[in-house]
């Protein structure tokens, strides 16, 4: 039974608005999506099966498998809302305090070269080591 008419609910409108990123807006955002997505499909890897139906999951099976694309949501709102994933910034300033798009960079940069040099030290450390 259709009542829409009776209750006076005005029509319903899709607003769509594009916007642009800055260069580190778009760095982040496309880390993230590759970062979860990865996540999710190392998940998946974990099934005993791949041919397993969605609906013959359980629902604590399909928290687990979904739960980065969390973190993706999270990130939509704030780049800090993702925790742990930027490094800490300066442990003398306050905790709280929400990072600037410049900010993130420069964590995003520090966390790259820490990455970078603990890659570095276990390639030398396993060359010296044989």
């Amino acid at each position: 039974m259709d009542v829409e008419d009776q209750i006076n609910i005005p029509p319903q409108k899709d607003f769509v608005h594009w916007i642009n990123f800055s260069p580190i807006e778009e760095h982040f955002y496309r880390r993230q999506h590759v970062d979860c997505g990865r996540e999710v499909l190392e998940r998946i890897t974990r099934l005993p099966s791949l041919d397993v139906k969605l609906h013959s999951l359980t629902g604590e099976d399909l928290n687990k498998i979904l739960w980065p694309l969390t973190n993706l949501r999270k990130a939509c709102c704030h780049p800090q809302a993702v925790k742990g994933k930027h490094g800490q910034q300066n442990p003398s300033k306050n905790k709280n305090k929400t990072m600037t798009m410049q900010e993130l960079l420069t964590n995003l940069i520090q966390k790259a070269k820490s990455e970078c040099e603990e890659s570095l030290r276990m390639i030398i450390s396993s060359i010296n080591g044989t």
